[in-house]
């Protein structure tokens, strides 16, 4: 901005000033040949007029009368700005200045005694200040391409003496990031700030290293620790399932032993009360279980056992608590079943087991039933004693009246 602007102002100021010139000789050669317009001598004229000629920005001179007709012409005739006719000359300013861009045409009047006796036109050419336009952009590109070229070299200087050591040590960070593992090192071939930045990096680095190894070898051994240690949990979680299965389970049914299915009874009847739902208690035996282990054998007894508790899971609901009470006892548990759903079960659980084969020698087998007392109530006011007193009298009176039956209870 500020060269096309000194170029502009450079370029009037040529202009004005080959102007300026071009009136001052106007003026100083139309006193001249004032005499030789009045006595119309032409070969004076010229004479006089010739060595303006030697002027290089001169390029031809024109004479006319007061009537503007041409009196003569010397230089280059071939060029014509203007084309003065007479009238164009009445009351014609002392000075008129007509510029293009390759002349300046000036035109002044001739006086003498105070009155116009003809006028000089002068053209110049603009070759000068042409020149100069020509020159003034060639320095003017030339220092721009100095500068650019100062600007170009102290930025690769400011680049190799700032920039580089910063990038450089931008890219080690990224990489540890990357990579902690990865092995940096940033060497420096100065004495300055940046030599005492890498110098406190690579230290930097060197005690990460050396932490990384410390660490890693802690892991290794703290892998091992809790690797022993989950492995030590695991046993000691399998054992406690196995105990646990153990301390609510009958070890020869797999049923739910006396004590788990007792404290279940406890959590149905508080469940029961809760939703004020009832609760369905079924309890059974195998009929004449004495004489098979009597007749059978006690071993055919305990298959006889087996089978008689596999039924009772399979025939009552996936909610229901199925346990081994005792010797041939057992009891089931109905959450949120009626006198209706209680019965169903019971009568599902006892045709089951009477259609069943029990093989248990090799070509030998036998056949049980099973006798059972049941309820249901919502237990407002009832314990479990209360509960199994009633089924248990109900039992009682199947196994009393024929057996392979089921009875109701009722609680008063």
């Amino acid at each position: 901005m500020a060269t096309t602007s000194s170029f502009i102002y450079n370029m009037y100021k040529d202009k004005n000033t080959v102007v300026k010139e071009s009136i001052k000789l106007a003026k100083v050669s139309g006193k001249n040949i004032a005499a030789s317009l009045m006595f119309a001598d032409r070969d004076s004229a010229n004479s006089i007029l010739r060595p303006i000629l030697n002027d290089k920005n001169v390029h031809s001179i024109k004479i006319y009368d007061n009537q503007g007709r041409l009196f003569t012409t010397i230089g280059n005739i071939t060029i014509q700005l203007n084309n003065w006719i007479a009238d164009e000359f009445v009351n014609y300013p002392e000075v008129s200045i007509s510029t293009s861009w390759d002349y300046i045409d000036i035109l002044t009047s001739i006086t003498h005694a105070g009155e116009n006796i003809g006028y000089l036109q002068i053209i110049s050419n603009t070759n000068a200040i042409k020149k100069h336009i020509i020159e003034q952009i060639f320095v003017s590109l030339t220092i721009v391409l100095f500068t650019f070229v100062i600007i170009f070299i102290l930025a690769f200087w400011f680049e190799k003496i700032f920039s580089k050591p910063l990038y450089d040590l931008l890219n080690a960070m990224r990489q540890i990031k990357n990579d902690p593992a990865s092995d940096i090192y940033l060497p420096s071939h100065t004495k300055d700030e940046f030599h005492e930045l890498y110098t406190e990096f690579n230290r930097m680095t060197n005690e990460i290293k050396k932490r990384d190894n410390i660490l890693k070898e802690h892991n290794i051994d703290l892998k091992k620790l809790v690797s022993s240690t989950n492995e030590e949990l695991k046993k000691t979680k399998s054992n406690l399932n196995e105990v646990s299965i153990l301390a609510t389970t009958d070890p020869l049914t797999n049923l739910s032993n006396r004590r788990n299915t007792m404290d279940q009874f406890d959590l149905l009847i508080k469940d029961a009360q809760k939703e004020d739902k009832p609760l369905g208690v079924i309890m059974l035996d195998i009929d004449h279980f004495k004489q098979v282990n009597d007749n059978l054998g006690h071993q055919a007894g305990d298959i006889v056992l087996k089978n008689v508790a596999q039924h009772l899971l399979e025939n009552a609901r996936d909610n229901d608590v199925v346990g081994r009470i005792g010797g041939e006892e057992f009891l089931i548990l109905c959450q949120h079943a009626d006198m209706d759903t209680t019965y169903k079960v019971a009568e599902r659980i006892r045709h089951n087991v009477e259609q069943q084969i029990i093989s248990y020698e090799k070509d030998k087998s036998t056949q049980v039933t099973i006798s059972m007392g049941l309820c249901s109530t919502i237990p407002a006011l009832n314990t479990k004693e209360e509960l199994i007193k009633i089924v248990d009298d109900a039992l009682y009176k199947a196994k009393r009246t024929g057996r392979n039956k089921v009875i109701k209870g009722f609680v008063v």
